[in-house]
C-alpha cells in the first residue's frame, strides 16, 4: 500500500495539478492565503509549517538536526533538510525535491505534504496560485519567482566550484595553490586557507543536491550534504553540511567562504 502511495507522489509532483471537484469546492467554510510560496525547480515549494498548521496539522522543528515532524490524525511525516527522502508513518518515502531551509523558512513540494494529509490540489498558471483544499478549508498560496539575476550560475559551473572545494581541505601536497585555486575562489577566501593549510576537512561531496539560493544579483549560497556513516545505535545517520557562500568578481562566480557542520538524522537506508 505504502509502495503504490510512493509512486503517486512523485508521478504527480510536476504542475499539472488536477481540478478540484465541485463537492470540494461547496464544502468549503474557511479560507486563508499564504503569500510565501516558491516557484523552483519547476515545483511550487511551500513554507511548511504555515501551511501545515493551516490544514490542522501539528508541526514540530528539530533545530539540532534540521528535522521536522508533521502529525495529522494517524498521518505523520518527518522530513530532513537538504535530503529527497523522508517517512510517512515509519515507511520511507523519496521526492523528487529536496527539502530546503531559506531565510529560517522551511519549504517543500506542494503535493509532498498537502497530498499525504489527504488534500486536494489545484494549480493555476495564469495566477501562479495553488489551492488546497482539506476538509472545509481552502488554503490558497501564491508562488512568487525568484528575483530576476542576470548571470546566475549554471550547474556545470556550480559542479567545478563543488569538485574545487573537495581539493582544498589540505593543501601540502598541492603545487601553486594560488594558480590553481585563484579562478574559483575570492582572494579574501584563498588567503584564508592558505595560511591554514585547508580548511581542514577532506571529504568528496556530490554534485550539490540544491540550486543557490541568491541573496543580491552578486551573492549567493547553497548547502550540500555528505551521509557520513551510521551512529553507534544504527538508528540514525552522521551527515556533515558543507555550507558555501558565493559572490560574483567582474562577472565570475566564486567561492567566499565555507563552513562545516556535522549533525546526526534519523535512519533513512541513504547511502554513504
Amino acid at each position: 500500500m505504502f509502495k503504490k502511495l510512493g509512486v503517486t507522489l512523485i508521478a504527480t509532483a510536476l504542475l499539472v495539478f488536477p481540478s478540484l471537484s465541485s463537492a470540494s469546492l461547496a464544502a468549503v467554510h474557511e479560507s486563508e492565503v499564504i503569500d510565501n510560496g516558491l516557484l523552483k525547480y519547476d515545483r511550487i515549494l511551500i513554507p511548511l509549517r504555515e501551511v501545515s498548521q493551516s490544514m490542522g496539522a501539528d508541526v514540530i522543528w528539530n533545530q539540532q538536526d534540521k528535522t521536522v515532524r508533521i502529525t495529522k490524525s494517524n498521518t505523520e511525516i518527518l522530513l530532513v533538510v537538504n535530503f529527497k527522502r523522508g517517512m510517512v508513518n515509519n515507511h520511507k518515502l523519496d521526492f523528487d525535491a529536496p527539502v530546503e531551509l531559506m531565510n529560517n523558512t522551511t519549504y517543500v513540494p506542494l503535493r509532498l505534504v498537502s497530498e499525504t494529509l489527504g488534500a486536494d490540489v489545484q494549480w493555476s498558471q495564469q495566477t501562479k496560485q495553488a489551492t488546497i483544499i482539506l476538509d472545509d478549508k481552502k488554503i490558497t498560496v501564491k508562488a512568487h519567482q525568484p528575483a530576476h539575476i542576470p548571470n546566475k550560475i549554471s550547474d556545470a559551473q556550480l559542479k567545478t566550484l563543488s569538485e574545487r572545494m573537495n581539493q582544498i581541505g589540505d593543501l601540502s601536497g598541492v603545487k601553486n595553490v594560488r594558480n590553481s585555486f585563484k579562478p574559483f575562489l575570492t582572494e579574501g577566501f584563498l588567503n584564508s586557507i592558505i595560511t591554514s593549510n585547508g580548511t581542514g576537512y577532506v571529504h568528496e561531496f556530490g554534485e550539490p543536491e540544491t540550486k543557490p539560493n541568491y541573496t543580491s544579483k552578486s551573492s549567493a549560497n547553497f548547502m550540500q550534504s555528505l551521509v557520513m556513516g551510521n551512529t553507534l545505535t544504527g538508528d540514525r545517520h552522521y551527515v556533515l553540511d558543507r555550507h558555501v557562500t558565493l559572490v560574483n568578481v567582474q562577472g565570475i562566480w566564486k567561492v567566499d567562504k565555507v563552513a562545516y557542520v556535522i549533525r546526526d538524522i534519523p535512519y533513512l537506508a541513504l547511502e554513504n
